[in-house]
């Protein structure tokens, strides 16, 4: 079992298996993908020896990330992989949907328990405004395509832009009166590249969530392997709506994901761009967010090279050989600690 310094079992798992991403969304990639190359994504192979690692440590739940993972010729043996290995209860997809139409059936047939689609707005001129896309009308008709199939296990993503949050939330409403999906809306977080967007564009959770509480929607209780969104009902209403509030007070505290990117090592708050990745598939490269600079593993599969970060923040490597450790800053010659407030690893991401 996966524990956190704050003794929050870690039973979710984020995958990224690409970097490459279709879309040049205005919040996250303005000029397009600027990478240069796939040769060192995780293979099939080395995808299996970490989902299993995993799920001997634990893990019930992994999510499926990118880049854009439909863009991977073998996306659905990737779930199958994932769906396939005992232990693994939920496997979820994050996609912007662009190739989703021509992929679903292969992705269902494979065992994808829940999709999730990035859908910045319901009308087709804001959505090409923020994501370089005129892909809202074919995108939509998928998701009916799916919901006329009985596949009702859709959650829609949406971050909160200050210029369309107004639209947003009015279509949202007409849109799940009657289809039985989620909205989550995700505010938008400031990082070390995007101060003039986030000044510009941020609007506050709490503004969405007051006008849900005033509008008479109902908080619903969370289940153990949620992700990190709080989920509204109404009774006038066939859907729901979530709300990811990463400034709110207590968000950290429900945290049970671990990170591992498309080349099998951990998202660190101190991450050199110009460092060459070390590919080793197993649990031992996994990030978690907390908040001290201290971390604990108490699992004989967890052995080297965990990462737990924070807005503090502490990042912690126990001994390779140690099947129980725990190490702790300052007084772990190991530890180190960082000074960036907001890593990205601890930022709320789709992708």
């Amino acid at each position: 079992m996966l524990i956190d310094p704050f003794a929050r079992r870690i039973a979710y798992l984020r995958l990224s298996v690409t970097d490459f991403c279709n879309y040049r969304c205005v919040y996250c990639l303005p000029d397009g993908y600027q990478g240069c190359g796939s040769a060192d994504e995780l293979s099939l192979a080395e995808i299996r020896t970490l989902v299993a690692a995993f799920a001997a440590c634990g893990t019930e739940k992994i999510r499926l990330t990118g880049g854009e993972p439909t863009l991977r010729a073998d996306i659905a043996d990737i779930i199958r992989i994932c769906a396939s290995t005992p232990g693994i209860q939920k496997v979820a997809l994050t996609t912007n949907g662009h190739r989703l139409a021509e992929h679903y059936p292969a992705l269902l047939d494979a065992g994808i328990d829940q999709i999730n689609l990035s859908v910045d707005s319901f009308r087709a001129a804001t959505f090409q405004r923020l994501t370089g896309k005129n892909h809202l009308p074919a995108l939509l008709a998928t998701i009916d395509a799916l919901l006329a199939r009985g596949y009702h296990h859709l959650k829609l993503n949406a971050l909160l832009m200050r210029d369309s949050a107004a639209e947003l939330y009015k279509d949202t409403l007409a849109y799940l009166k009657t289809r039985p999906l989620t909205m989550r809306y995700i505010e938008l977080m400031q990082t070390g590249d995007n101060a003039a967007l986030y000044q510009r564009a941020h609007i506050s959770a709490a503004h969405i969530t007051a006008r849900l509480l005033a509008d008479g929607w109902q908080e619903r209780e969370r289940s153990p392997l949620a992700g990190p969104a709080r989920e509204y009902h109404h009774p006038d209403y066939t859907g729901r709506i979530g709300i990811i509030a990463p400034y709110e007070k207590t968000f950290c505290t429900k945290c049970n994901r671990l990170r591992v990117t498309a080349r099998g090592h951990p998202t660190t708050p101190d991450a050199s761009a110009s460092s060459p990745p070390t590919k080793k598939p197993s649990a031992q490269n996994a990030t978690a967010c907390a908040l001290p600079p201290a971390a604990k593993c108490t699992s004989a599969s967890l052995t080297a090279s965990t990462t737990t970060c924070a807005r503090g923040c502490a990042r912690a490597t126990p001994q390779a050989s140690s099947p129980n450790c725990t190490n702790s800053s300052p007084t772990n010659p190991n530890a180190t600690t960082c000074t960036n407030k907001t890593p990205a690893s601890c930022a709320t991401s789709r992708r």
